[in-house]
């Protein structure tokens, strides 16, 4: 049977995986790992709850949520940038 390369994902740039694991900042990654422990039991629909609420409160800057969304939208499927921009959308 051929094998074919459509529908394949392009192959990650690693040299700019390198780079970008080499700058991350310890506590940075203690935030993120405090985060997955916090909200990983969550369903969906309470995680949109507390960004809702975050945001209600001030506590999110769209700004700086464009921003991050921004610059991890590269790193993202096409199916995971579609739910990002829903996202996105569900808090204007």
């Amino acid at each position: 049977m051929k094998r074919t390369l459509r529908g394949s994902k392009p192959m990650p740039n690693v040299n700019e995986i390198k780079k970008t694991a080499e700058n991350i900042d310890p506590n940075i990654l203690g935030n993120v790992q405090d985060a997955v422990n916090k909200y990983g039991g969550k369903s969906e629909a309470e995680l949109m709850d507390e960004l809702t609420a975050a945001k209600q409160n001030g506590l999110i800057d769209p700004a700086a949520l464009a921003d991050v969304a921004g610059r991890i939208a590269p790193m993202l499927t096409a199916e995971q940038q579609q739910r990002l921009d829903s996202v996105l959308k569900q808090l204007q």
